[in-house]
């Protein structure tokens, strides 16, 4: 029987992978029913066909996962996400993201599903594996068969991690609530009170790390926390309105934002940002290169001010859209951050809050100046000292679109990211 809500079982949660990938398979293990008919069973949904199952060494899985992180892959790619993220404040400018990754999953990761292969890949012997984690995994594997869209989106999102971090929420949040109902039959519901001591003792992993843990930058924890915490409570609101119907309506229809996990009653007026990049381009140094950009979200937000010390209780709910970019300018760095909020009291108050912040990315990065803010309503615009002078026109130029549904979303060509077909 597996463990039922202790440590153990929370960490195969976390570090199980879910829907990270993986390459090719070492030696592929016949299918035990069931497995499949808990899974099946427990999600009211069945297979088209069988699950691929392989078992990997621990010592194989750093570089089988290498071989399908996507974009991650390029060396240029990984550089230019480090240096955005490092300009944003979320991280030190020396991390190399993907080595700490890969050492924690190397260390800890107990199986998952590659939707790419449409195969499930578990660590160690069969013998030794944990129903629950098999379980969890196979739930991916049915929502890749039966809600496709949003797990490859996952795999094409490039320049929008909040967006990807809800989608996780959405899958992750399902297939963990699935593997702590193992024992318990296709209707029960968890006690509440094991929802949130799950939900708490993962949040208490990423205030206070242990291990391997504690070795990434906060907002790592958080990514990786989120989609199982988060994800979790949200799942089981859902399952106790409406039972597995509503699961899957989460996975048709899932949130697009961090913010409509963590408020679900905001989450809908979230504004996606479409910077002006080739015009910044045009109108920056000759020896600028805009770099990499991205949405740090509500869950950014939250991330950056407790990693810096900032107190600001509700401040990362008042959120409602954002986009940041790096630009290189031969070893100097520009930035700038486009964010929308709900008033214009908010706006002010995440100036205030950044100013420290900002101050501190100067001193430890090569970012020219202290990004300084220009707010117009509830807009707020925080642009270091080489750009500064083209925020107004920014502003104009910038486009602004919100969406009623994901499926709205999709059929904008994922706005402003552009991965949908």
């Amino acid at each position: 029987m597996p463990p039922r809500g202790g440590r153990a079982l929370r960490r195969a949660a976390l570090l199980a992978g879910g829907l990270a990938l993986l390459a090719c398979g070492l030696r592929e293990i016949p299918e035990d029913a069931r497995w499949r008919a808990s899974a099946e069973a427990l999600r009211g949904l069945e297979f088209d066909s069988a699950v691929r199952i392989v078992a990997v060494d621990r010592s194989d899985v750093p570089a089988l996962v290498r071989r399908e992180l996507g974009a991650w892959r390029d060396p240029e790619f990984a550089r230019r996400v480090r240096d955005a993220y490092a300009a944003l404040g979320a991280w030190p400018a020396q991390l190399d993201p993907v080595s700490a990754v890969l050492e924690l999953q190397g260390a800890r990761l107990a199986g998952l599903y590659s939707p790419r292969r449409r195969e499930l890949y578990m660590v160690g012997e069969p013998e030794d594996w944990n129903e629950s984690v098999v379980v969890h995994e196979l739930v991916h594997a049915l929502q890749h068969r039966h809600f496709p869209r949003p797990i490859e989106l996952l795999q094409g999102l490039r320049h929008n991690d909040d967006a990807a971090a809800a989608l996780a929420a959405a899958a992750e949040g399902d297939a963990t609530l699935t593997m702590l109902r193992v024992q318990r039959g296709p209707s029960a519901h968890l006690p509440e009170d094991r929802v949130e001591a799950y939900r708490a003792a993962l949040r208490r992993d990423v205030e206070a790390p242990p291990g391997e843990f504690g070795k990434l930058p906060r907002l790592l924890r958080e990514t990786l926390a989120f989609p199982y915490a988060e994800g979790l409570a949200q799942a089981d609101r859902r399952f106790r309105s409406g039972g597995t119907s509503a699961l899957n309506a989460l996975l048709r229809e899932p949130p697009l934002s961090s913010l409509e996990v963590l408020d679900p009653e905001a989450g809908r007026s979230v504004e996606f940002v479409g910077l002006p990049l080739d015009w910044l381009q045009g109108r920056v140094d000759a020896a600028c290169r805009v770099g990499h950009h991205n949405v740090a979200g509500a869950l950014g937000l939250r991330s950056l001010l407790a990693d810096h010390g900032r107190s600001a209780p509700g401040l990362p709910l008042a959120w409602r859209g954002d986009r940041f970019v790096h630009l290189d300018c031969s070893g100097r760095w520009e930035f700038v951050w486009l964010s929308r909020w709900s008033d214009a009291e908010a706006a002010e108050r995440f100036a205030a809050h950044y100013a420290q912040i900002g101050a501190a990315v100067a001193r430890s990065t090569p970012v020219a100046s202290a990004p300084r803010p220009w707010r117009e309503g509830r807009t707020l615009v925080l642009a270091s000292a080489g750009v500064r002078e083209l925020v107004p026109e920014l502003i104009e130029r910038t486009l602004l679109r919100s969406f009623d549904d994901f499926s709205a979303w999709v059929a904008a060509d994922c706005f402003p990211e552009s991965p949908c077909p």
